[in-house]
């Protein structure tokens, strides 16, 4: 009888180690593409005007103006819905010169 319930136990144990190596991998695969995500949506968008990626992403938490003339746009997912979801904070921000030409795309995730 003692075999069966050591037996059973162990197969817990296991089964249990499986199920969160299963979570890592499957939150780090889900990580990759949306990382994959973002660089094909944003890297094309350099040299667009600004006005094409408010459309595309609606409109940003957050318009910084630079004294040079340059904005900064910033997106926030959650709450923006139109970037690839995943784990954590997700910050998009646009750099738009004066005539509203994007000069540069960057993004960060943080974890929460």
């Amino acid at each position: 009888m003692p075999a069966i319930e050591i037996l059973v136990f162990i197969l817990a144990v296991i089964a249990l180690c499986v199920r969160g190596l299963w979570i890592e991998l499957s939150s780090n695969w889900n990580d990759n593409r949306r990382d994959a995500a973002l660089t094909t949506l944003l890297e094309p968008i350099k040299g667009q005007p600004i006005g094409g990626a408010i459309e595309r992403f609606g409109q940003p938490a957050e318009v910084v103006p630079g004294t040079t003339g340059r904005a900064l746009y910033i997106w926030r997912a959650p709450p923006a819905k139109r970037f690839p979801s995943g784990k954590g904070l997700l910050i998009v921000t646009l750099t738009a010169d004066e005539a509203g030409t994007i000069t540069d795309a960057q993004w960060v995730a943080r974890a929460t």
